[in-house]
């Protein structure tokens, strides 16, 4: 039996909400991915919606993990250092990342949570490109980072206070071409994860209304052959980090039984 449900996905500011027909099985669990197609058989279709969801996945990292001032950075390499492929660039940089931990364990700090692509592709001429590197970084451990790339040029600018990054996610995946079976962007494992609430029944597939105070980033709905909607989406931002209490989003500094509740991050 399939029932029309909503789950929400919060990461940072940003609250995505879903609606979708899904089974009573999954009633009790949050939706699932698919799996994984033999390669060649995925139509045109299908491998536009899997760029989108990656865009996706990836902002919420972003945007859980990251605030005003942090960096995206570019590494990039002079004839010299210049990788000879796409594989020996990302064990560069995974050398990289390992004179940076040292450096960080030999100060007493843990490694931050880093993102990254390895690049290949220039969006903007839409042509293969010189080998580099965008990696997101805490505004910290920017010092250490510009010092201890030996690759060749280093640029930076700062992430702003939109709080969603959807487009730097975007604009990031863009810069990866032609690598099958690898994933176009990486992270950390100490990285936030969103949180996803669990699916509750709704009486209609295309009602889904913004949390208060929320700026509508995105609303989006799939329909099938017949024109009948399928599934709604919904991307708001919000001026505060929300929190799960019960299944709800919260407001930091809430009211509860006359006293102001503690907000967590996404």
């Amino acid at each position: 039996m399939r029932q029309i449900m909503e789950y929400k996905i919060i990461s940072g500011n940003v609250v995505e909400t879903r609606r979708s027909y899904l089974s009573a099985r999954d009633t009790t669990q949050p939706p699932k991915g698919r799996a994984k197609k033999v390669a060649g058989n995925t139509s045109a279709r299908k491998i536009a919606a899997n760029e989108q969801e990656s865009v996706r996945q990836f902002a919420r990292i972003l945007n859980t993990n990251y605030r005003a001032g942090d960096l995206h950075v570019v590494l990039k390499y002079d004839d010299e250092h210049l990788p000879g492929s796409y594989e020996e660039a990302e064990v560069d940089l995974k050398r990289y990342f390992a004179r940076l931990r040292y450096e960080l364990r030999k100060r007493g700090l843990a490694m931050p949570v880093i993102s990254w692509v390895t690049a290949n592709w220039s969006p903007r001429r839409d042509c293969p490109a010189r080998l580099h590197h965008h990696v997101v970084v805490p505004a910290a451990i920017y010092e250490l980072a510009r010092r201890l790339w030996l690759g060749g040029g280093f640029s930076l600018e700062t992430l702003d206070g939109r709080g969603d990054h959807t487009d730097l996610a975007a604009y990031m995946i863009a810069n990866v071409r032609n690598q099958p079976g690898k994933h176009s962007w990486h992270t950390t494992r100490n990285a936030a994860r969103p949180i996803v609430t669990e699916p509750e029944p709704v009486a209609d597939i295309e009602d889904v209304q913004p949390e208060k105070g929320a700026v509508i980033k995105a609303h989006e709905k799939s329909t099938d052959e017949e024109g009948r909607v399928t599934s709604t989406y919904l991307r708001c931002l919000l001026p505060y980090r929300p929190y799960v209490r019960g299944g709800k989003i919260c407001k930091p500094g809430a009211q509860r039984g006359g006293h102001k509740t503690g907000g967590g991050t996404a």
